[in-house]
Parts: structure tokens; C-alpha cells; sequence
């Protein structure tokens, strides 16, 4: 009994019972286990929302390293890719010689000179000289391009060798010693300079697709090559557009008229870059950079082009011959230029006009006279037999007398190759009367010759096989 209400006495003085105690514990627990599971479960939504932004993170800059590593695999490629062309381009040439004697523009936007060489090498050969010169003006600003014949039997001075035909500076020295003696005979600097063979020529024609030339005359010319070129307008391919700039041997004034097709394909041939477009351009000049060489860069090349865009190839390309004659000079012979001539053309040349005095226009074109009234009497006519029909060339003339022409001379072509009669005028004011000269014949067409053409008279007809009495 004492035991027992020692346990009463116990529970009196206790204001909570056993049970109501362990009671009162398992309550605590149970809000405690409420309050520490809504504790863990923010704290498991924090947990989980910040992994989700650090994945987030990692998967953003994995992305940005991943184009980043593209754009550098792009760059690098890329520069890889132009290193590539570059390399090509500069291939067995002296750019540091050639640096020396190059000359860049004084100022962006200037005008420039670019020294275009054609060598009469093939692949595999070592030794072998320049067929071809051409001395171009670049005008960016204009934009215009003016393109002057050096024939490459010009008399001239070479530093270290003397006197000999220009062609020869290239053998002597390649392409720098070619550069200097060029600017020292045009009297400007030198820029750029290009070079190809028979090969690369071939490449660059074909890899553009062929290039739309009109023909002035049917060409066939065994030393130039197998292929016979017709006459007219026509796409022609890189074989054909080699015979067309090489063939001299069958043209009465040999290479006079050879400079002057070959200004004419570079016309051409620059419209059909120039139409191109940038994309294609890069691959035509990776396709034929193994035939050319050049100082330039491929981005040298892409200015070039660029600056040239929106040119009119038919108005804004200007066209000359160095003014000169054949002289035989100690048994050999050579193309003499006359100086005061020469020395006018490049002042016209470099002040951006017509390389023919007369023209002052930027107009490429030839000026018509301002009058529609022609006076025959005033001009005399060389009249060649160009057809090889026999009397050909006396009846055109008699056809010009009855009109008032003077005939100044009359004779035969060096070769009957002429399918079309020709009306060659050498002074640009004189497009009028050798379009009144096609009237009388009744046949022809008025060409300027650029002083590609040596004849006694204001202007002379070559007649062709059109030709009807």
C-alpha cells in the first residue's frame, strides 16, 4: 500500500502523468518532424534549383566553347586555306627582289601600275623568256583600267646587260629585273606585278568557263597553235584564246596586231572576272594559282576586284600601243620607239585619258567627228587585199575614188586570212569617215587600230572574203 501511494503521491505532485509525458514527447516529435520535413524539403527545392542553374551553367558555356572552338577551327581553316593559295601564288618568284623595286600607291584610292607578263614557257622548262608585255593603269576611283602594249622586240637599255630587246630583261634577271626596265622605259612605278605561261594562261581561260570575245578575223596560224579561230563573236576556250593572243605570223603589221587582240581578250577577260563574284573569284584563283605568279595576296586580289566593281568594260577601258618603228640595228631587228611620241601617250596615260591623242574624254570610245558631213577629199585610204580574190583590192578602191577618197596606196596583205572586211582608223576622230568608207563599200566594219595597224595612209581597208564586186 505505501508503495502504491508513494506512487500517487508521485502523480499528485506531478502535474503530468506518465502517459500524458510520453504523450506530450510523442506530440513535440511529431510537429518537430513536420517543422524539419518542410526545413528539408526547402532546403531539397533550393538543393534541386540550384544543381538545375549549375547544369544550366555547365550547358551554356559547354555550348560557348563549343562555337568557339567551331569559329576557331573556321579561322583557322580559313587562314590554313588563303596561307595555302598564297603560298601558291608566290611559287618560284623572288618576292624579296621583286619587293625592291616595287612601288606602292602614294596614298589609298591612288591610281597604280600593274606589269603583266606572259613567258613563252610550258611546264618544265626552265629557260624561256617574255612573249608578251602590258603595262596596266588601275583607277580605282574611276573606276577605270587603261592597258598599253610593250612589244617585246622593244630597243631599250638594261641595267647590267646594255642595249637589247626588252623580252631579254626577263631572261637576264626574271621577274624584277623585268619590272625595273619596264618602269624605266614607261617612266612610272610599278605596283604589282603578273606572270603566266602558255599553261596557266590555258588554266585561267578555262577555269572561268571561256571568255566572249568578238574575233576581228579568222585565224589560222600553225605557230600559234593546231586550232583555227573563226571570226565573230564567240566563247572562246582556253586552247582557242591562246592561238588568238600568240598568232602574229599571218598579220601584215606581225605583232602590232597580235598586242592589239591580246588588249582586246584582256578586256574581255576582265569583264568576265568582274561578273564573276567574290565567291567564285576564290576558287578561280585557287584553281589556277598554281599557274600564275604574282606578288600579290589573294586579299591583294580581292581589293583589285572590288575596287573594279560597277566598271563599263566597253566605255571605261582605255587601249595603246607603245608608238614606235622597225629598225634593223646591227643585223638585228628591233621595234624602235619614237620617243616624243611615247613620251606624250604615258603623260596622257598617267593624267587618266585616252592613250590617243585626240580623245580627251574618259570614254574609251572612239570620238565621233561632230559633223555629219564627211569631205573625201580630205583623207586618203591604203587599200590592202586581205581575201586573196584576185582584183579585190583594186575594185575597192575604185569604189573610194568615185566617192572622192584619195587612193594612197594599193596592194596585198601579208596573208589572205580576212573573212571580213576591215575599215582600220589609227586617229579616234576619224570613226566617222571610216563609217562612211563601210557605206560606200557596202561591206565591212570600222576598227580602231590603236597603232596596231602600220599603213601610209589616214586609213586603211583590208578587204576580206565578204567582199562582192
Amino acid at each position: 500500500m505505501a508503495r502504491y501511494r508513494n506512487n500517487k503521491k508521485f502523480s499528485r505532485h506531478n502535474k503530468y502523468s506518465p502517459g500524458r509525458e510520453i504523450s506530450r514527447v510523442g506530440e513535440l516529435s511529431s510537429a518537430e518532424t513536420r517543422r524539419e520535413y518542410s526545413r528539408r524539403a526547402v532546403q531539397g527545392d533550393y538543393v534541386k534549383q540550384s544543381l538545375d542553374k549549375r547544369k544550366r551553367k555547365s550547358i551554356i558555356v559547354t555550348v560557348i566553347f563549343i562555337i568557339l572552338a567551331l569559329v576557331l577551327a573556321g579561322i583557322a581553316a580559313s587562314y590554313a586555306y588563303v596561307s595555302s593559295v598564297n603560298n601558291k601564288l608566290h611559287t618560284d618568284i623572288d618576292t624579296e627582289a621583286l619587293s625592291s623595286v616595287l612601288a606602292a600607291p602614294k596614298a589609298e584610292g591612288d591610281p597604280y601600275y600593274i606589269v603583266l607578263v606572259g613567258t613563252d614557257g610550258r611546264d618544265g622548262e626552265t629557260d624561256y623568256s617574255a612573249d608578251t608585255i602590258l603595262l596596266a593603269r588601275i583607277d580605282p576611283t574611276g573606276p577605270q583600267i587603261t592597258l598599253v602594249s610593250i612589244p617585246r622586240d622593244t630597243y631599250v637599255t638594261i641595267d647590267g646587260h646594255g642595249y637589247d630587246k626588252i623580252n631579254a630583261s626577263y631572261a637576264y634577271g626574271g621577274a624584277a629585273l623585268a619590272v625595273q626596265t619596264v618602269s624605266k622605259l614607261a617612266g612610272v612605278p610599278i605596283a604589282h606585278y603578273i606572270e603566266t605561261g602558255f599553261e596557266g594562261f590555258v588554266s585561267v581561260v578555262d577555269a572561268l568557263g571561256g571568255v566572249e570575245v568578238d574575233v576581228p578575223t579568222r585565224i589560222e596560224d600553225p605557230d600559234a597553235g593546231r586550232i583555227i579561230v573563226e571570226s565573230g563573236p564567240q566563247t572562246l576556250s582556253g586552247e582557242e584564246a591562246l592561238v588568238f593572243c600568240r598568232s602574229r605570223k599571218i598579220f601584215a603589221d606581225g605583232d602590232y596586231t597580235r598586242t592589239a587582240n591580246q588588249r582586246l581578250f584582256l578586256t574581255a577577260l576582265a569583264k568576265k572576272v568582274l561578273s564573276s563574284g567574290k565567291a567564285n573569284l576564290v576558287s578561280t584563283v585557287d584553281d589556277v594559282a598554281d599557274c600564275v605568279r604574282t606578288d600579290m595576296s589573294l586579299s591583294d586580289i580581292m581589293d583589285i576586284v572590288d575596287s573594279l566593281q560597277g566598271i563599263d568594260t566597253s566605255t571605261a577601258v582605255y587601249s595603246g600601243v607603245l608608238p614606235s618603228e622597225v629598225e634593223t640595228i646591227d643585223g638585228v631587228s628591233y621595234v624602235v620607239s619614237r620617243d616624243d611620241e611615247w613620251v606624250a601617250m604615258m603623260e596622257r596615260v598617267d593624267a587618266g585619258l585616252s592613250p590617243s591623242e585626240g580623245d580627251s574624254s574618259i570614254s574609251g570610245g572612239a570620238t565621233d567627228t561632230g559633223s555629219s558631213v564627211i569631205t573625201t577629199s580630205d583623207y586618203t585610204v591604203t587599200v590592202w587585199n586581205g581575201a586573196g580574190i584576185s582584183g579585190c583590192a583594186s575594185d575597192a578602191a575604185a569604189k573610194l575614188e568615185a566617192v572622192g577618197y584619195g587612193i594612197d596606196d594599193i596592194g596585198n596583205a601579208n596573208t589572205f586570212v580576212y573573212d571580213e572586211t576591215l575599215i582600220v582608223y589609227d586617229d579616234k576622230t576619224e570613226k566617222a569617215v571610216a563609217e562612211s568608207i563601210v557605206s560606200a563599200l557596202g561591206v565591212g566594219r570600222a576598227v580602231y587600230s590603236s597603232g596596231s595597224y602600220t599603213f601610209t595612209g589616214d586609213l586603211l581597208v583590208v578587204v576580206g572574203k565578204d567582199w562582192t564586186p
